[in-house]
């Protein structure tokens, strides 16, 4: 699928743009969402998608109501949901969890939510990146700390072998290196 290689997953992550090379989003959402809409539009779209939805129930790519709202970073939503028994873990074709979903996009506030509603903080997508790599790939110290303080794994291995302090080390980030060599 579209995120088993390194070069989709640079483009994916939020942050700054390698040499100045345009990002493949419509406001947040990778390209392949949006289907090539404007972003007036494509924001439309994955509204219409989510509302689709009822709770316990996916579209095609396995993707439920709750896991379009993490995406969104629609926090209320994604709390209506969960109070509902929307299942916190539930993942598209491709492993992506609501969580995962909501940290690839730079929800930090979703994210926390669910982190704080007890999403599995343990569970990678099928190429192997956890939230911790994702929380630190995007920079974000906060979000790693917490995910750290609950009991995330600083050594686990995406499948190229890649850990958090790799991509902290990679980015040139030396607060979420120190935050991750004192906790691995």
């Amino acid at each position: 699928a579209g995120g088993d290689t390194p070069l989709w997953w640079a483009g994916a992550l939020p942050g700054p743009q390698a040499d100045g090379l345009p990002s493949n989003h419509a406001d947040g959402l990778p390209s392949n969402q949006a289907d090539g809409l404007p972003s007036n539009q494509a924001d439309g779209l994955v509204g219409k998608q989510a509302d689709g939805l009822s709770a316990k129930q996916a579209d095609g790519l396995g993707r439920s109501a709750l896991w379009w709202a993490a995406a969104e970073g629609r926090s209320a939503e994604v709390e209506r949901l969960a109070a509902r028994g929307e299942p916190l873990d539930s993942a598209d074709v491709d492993g992506e969890t609501p969580l995962l979903a909501a940290l690839r996009l730079g929800h930090l506030q979703t994210a926390a939510l669910l982190v704080a509603r007890g999403a599995d903080i343990h569970r990678a997508a099928h190429h192997g990146v956890t939230p911790l790599q994702l929380t630190v790939a995007g920079g974000h110290v906060e979000l790693s700390a917490e995910l750290l303080r609950a009991g995330a794994d600083p050594n686990a291995q995406d499948r190229f072998g890649r850990t958090a302090l790799y991509e902290a080390a990679q980015r040139g980030d030396l607060q979420v290196t120190m935050l991750l060599l004192r906790h691995g």
